[in-house]
C-alpha cells in the first residue's frame, strides 16, 4: 500500500488532501507527504485481507507518529 500527496513538486501535504483526525493524537509536526507498507502474506493467504489492510494502515500511522492510531473497523 502506498499513500502519497502527488507529484514530487506538489506543495500540498497529505493533511491538506485527506482527513487524518480519526487517527487520534499525533506527536511531531512535520508535514505528511507519503507512507507505505506491505500487506502481510500470511494474512492475505488465509483470506484475511481486511486484517492485512488494517495492519498496513496501522504501520503507516505509526510511521506518521500516531502512536495509538484509531483505525476504522474494516471487518464489518
Amino acid at each position: 500500500m502506498h499513500i502519497a500527496s502527488g507529484e514530487p513538486d506538489d506543495r500540498k501535504s497529505l493533511e491538506e488532501l485527506i482527513n487524518t483526525d480519526f487517527l487520534g493524537d499525533r506527536t511531531g509536526n512535520e508535514k505528511l507527504r507519503r507512507g507505505s507498507d506491505y500487506l502481510r502474506d500470511d494474512l492475505v493467504a488465509t483470506g484475511d485481507l481486511p486484517g492485512a489492510v488494517t495492519e498496513a494502515l496501522r504501520n503507516i500511522a505509526l510511521d506518521w507518529r500516531y502512536l495509538h492510531p484509531s483505525l476504522p473497523n474494516l471487518h464489518d
